[in-house]
């Protein structure tokens, strides 16, 4: 996906379903806010180009001492991306497979991370 079909999805999901302030999404380099955008994606059952956003996260590297005690973690959003793609992989392509290679990646993050989550419950990923 590029810069341009990127920006076109946010203005869709804004302009369609969600008000909620550009700076959330903006920036297409910031694999956050690519997250966040599928996330939206995702619930309004545009699952393809979620797939495609969560996919290109997959690589992005995460801080594993970070906890904010009023922000998500790095770790904690990936393990949240990850169990997502997961899902839509499993739901829209009907691939088991790849989406537990998904799974067992999101349970490797939090098995590793020292701190406490304020979202994600680790007991729910295994």
């Amino acid at each position: 996906m590029n810069i341009n079909e990127y920006q076109a999805l946010v203005q869709w999901v804004q302009e369609t379903h969600f008000d909620i302030p550009q700076a959330l999404f903006q920036d297409y380099s910031n694999w956050r806010h690519r997250s966040r955008l599928a996330r939206c994606l995702i619930r309004v059952g545009n699952v393809q180009p979620a797939i495609e956003l969560l996919k290109s996260i997959m690589n992005e590297s995460i801080t594993m001492n970070q906890n904010e005690d009023v922000e998500m973690s790095e770790t904690e959003d990936k393990i949240w991306c990850l169990m997502d793609l997961a899902q839509a992989i499993f739901q829209c392509e009907k691939d088991a497979e790849l989406a537990l290679i998904y799974v067992d990646e999101a349970i490797r993050l939090a098995q590793n991370y020292p701190l406490s989550f304020l979202f994600v419950v680790r007991g729910e990923l295994l």
